[in-house]
């Protein structure tokens, strides 16, 4: 019997929005040991720049513990059946 593939169709961040989300609003954190994608956003096209905004804003209201480290935020595309790569 063979196995049903999960299918996740992630919609935009923005609130009362439906659209289907083509954009992922991230920044790299890291503690010094561990790096992970930490997400802000998923946005559809119309609604980016006011998801990006809140991102920022949000980014910047929580201050870093000693040793932890935030990149800039970035702007990834979601495509359809692939994974962003493992940061390192």
């Amino acid at each position: 019997m063979a196995s049903a593939q999960f299918t996740y169709l992630p919609r935009c961040s923005f609130p009362g929005c439906t659209n289907r989300a083509q954009l992922k609003v991230a920044a790299d954190w890291s503690d010094g040991t561990f790096h992970e994608l930490k997400t802000y956003a998923l946005a559809c096209e119309n609604h980016l720049e006011p998801l990006q905004i809140a991102a920022e804003l949000r980014r910047a209201s929580f201050p870093l513990g000693e040793g932890e480290s935030l990149t800039p935020l970035t702007i990834h595309p979601l495509l359809s059946s692939r994974r962003l790569p493992e940061r390192g």
